[in-house]
């Protein structure tokens, strides 16, 4: 570009050399030869080059550094991109399922819950090696996956294995950066996940574009609650598995779910997740808006959930009842680690904020 940019300039002198001569000689001209069939084939070819280079492509190898459940960073090192992948959670396939990199997986941890819509087939065509509660390092290491992705805790000695026994086993480990409970955690670091998983695969231009768009939802939200919200912030429940009074929370610990809650102006009222709650720990709690948790192991108690908890005459004057603030969401829709939470987080600013 910048080549063509001086030929341009130089170009333009010659002519204004030409035109000056004129105005003191009016029989003196000059000729400028038209561009060689060579010349045009050297700037196509140097077009194409400049436009390679702009391709962005990972150079191997490279180190990545992932935390497990005792958040202590281990480098991964990658020498080249892995073909062979196990996943641990929903949001890992759909991670990778986004990127372009379906094919890579060649086996998965059991699911909780109903896949997204959009990848619903895909796994429904992985094998599954097992559930979260009883797989073993050395059923994963069957598969020979080259990496691993899921959740820092899942890493841990026991059924999965820590990152170190992992690697002993020649398997790489990626710990979703938004899965870090030992730092403060955004929606940013979902986007972060996306950009490191397209340099360790090598599919960055696709990996920076999804980045930007993900990047522009979460803006969108931003500017959405920034003009909306006002001064007030709102205290939410986040809870579950309510039965006859009983409930499940989930606390401000679930670093994720607080930092999108962050985005949306809101606080959880619980520092702490805890089960067998009552309503006296619901009163309380005082929220001004509540998000019911569903998920497929409780689909017959979450179907009258919601009604029953409107229905509990000592929590109608609780300003989430008394306003209708009550909302349903997925648990892997909120409490996992991957794109979809972006979903949920539009869901959330137009129930708050329309």
């Amino acid at each position: 570009m910048k080549k063509k940019t001086m030929v341009f300039i130089a170009g333009t002198m010659i002519l204004g050399v030409i035109l000056s001569g004129c105005s003191t000689k009016a029989d003196s001209t000059q000729t400028t030869p038209a561009p060689s069939s060579e010349a045009s084939q050297t700037s196509a070819a140097a077009s194409s080059k400049e436009a390679q280079i702009n391709v962005a492509s990972t150079g191997y190898p490279i180190t990545a550094d992932t935390k497990g459940s005792d958040f202590i960073s281990v480098g991964q090192t990658y020498n080249e991109a892995p073909d062979r992948v196990v996943t641990a959670n929903a949001s890992s396939i759909e991670l990778l399922y986004n990127l372009g990199l379906s094919d890579r997986i060649v086996g998965t941890i059991a699911i909780d819950n109903k896949p997204g819509e959009d990848w619903k087939e895909l796994y429904e065509s992985l094998e599954v090696l097992g559930d979260k509660m009883t797989i073993s390092k050395e059923v994963i290491a069957a598969a020979e996956p080259d990496v691993i992705i899921g959740r820092s805790a899942t890493f841990a000695e026991g059924t999965f294995g820590s990152i170190t026994e992992l690697n002993d086993l020649g398997i790489n480990v990626y710990a979703q950066k938004a899965s870090d409970m030992s730092t403060d955690v955004s929606m940013q670091n979902i986007i972060d996940d996306v950009t490191a998983l397209g340099e360790i695969f090598d599919v960055q231009d696709k990996a920076n574009t999804y980045a930007e768009t993900l990047t522009e939802r979460l803006n969108a939200v931003s500017e959405k609650v920034a003009a909306s919200a006002g001064d007030k912030t709102q205290r939410v429940l986040v809870m579950a598995t309510y039965k006859e009074g009983t409930f499940v929370v989930f606390g401000a610990n679930a670093k994720l779910q607080s930092g999108m809650l962050s985005a949306l102006n809101c606080i959880n009222v619980m520092d702490k997740g805890g089960s067998n709650l009552t309503l006296e720990n619901f009163v309380e709690a005082n929220p001004d808006v509540i998000i019911y948790i569903t998920a497929d192991r409780n689909v017959e108690s979450d179907a009258e959930a919601v009604e029953n908890i409107k229905n509990e005459e000592v929590l109608a004057t609780i300003p989430a009842i008394a306003n209708n603030k009550i909302i349903e969401v997925p648990y892997d829709a909120f409490m996992d680690y991957g794109v979809r939470n972006f979903d949920t987080l539009e869901k959330l600013s137009d129930f708050l904020y329309n």
